[in-house]
């Protein structure tokens, strides 16, 4: 009896400490943008989402707040912030932009999370949509977050930048 109560002891302990490895990251801090390690920015704005060009040496800073159902992103670009909501749900999330809006469903690969969608804005040739995933991870110590972005431009050809911040 107390065999077998010590093996089912080992393997309760055993999950928890699965389960503890397991556990989803925490984005959570506030994060500058590294201008040396990351991709230039072009006239995308990964990280973000939206549309609207940008010199290639702004400051971009991101301030994300996550909890277990949430996700939120305020990035600040000069002078410029803008703001930008998600659930871990799975559900689908709409957040407006300066020139339209972002729809997009969230999941986890791993320890990765992703953000998958469509952008929907005005330009000058009308309204046009754009899918777009962005992936987001954490160095092991948890001190460099990547957003790694892919999105189709308004001709259709797929870019994919890489953004690299240090944390705050």
């Amino acid at each position: 009896m107390m065999k077998r109560n010590l093996c089912l002891g080992l393997l309760v302990f055993g999950i928890v400490l699965l389960a503890l490895a397991m556990a989803a990251p925490n984005f959570s801090g506030t994060w500058v943008r590294d201008k040396a390690k990351s991709d230039p920015m072009g006239m995308g704005r990964p990280g973000g989402g939206g549309g609207g060009g940008q010199a290639p040496d702004v400051e971009i800073t991101l301030t994300i707040k996550q909890d277990a159902n949430s996700f939120e992103v305020a990035t600040q670009r000069g002078e410029r912030t803008s703001e930008a909501k998600y659930t871990l749900d799975g559900k689908e999330n709409t957040n407006a932009t300066g020139r339209g809006s972002t729809v997009s469903k969230s999941k986890w690969n791993g320890d990765v999370l992703v953000l998958e969608g469509i952008r929907k804005f005005s330009g000058p040739n009308g309204d046009m949509e754009m899918p777009f995933k962005d992936e987001y991870s954490l160095s092991a110590d948890g001190k460099v977050l990547t957003v790694k972005s892919t999105s189709n431009n308004p001709q259709g050809e797929q870019q994919t930048r890489k953004q690299v911040y240090n944390k705050k």
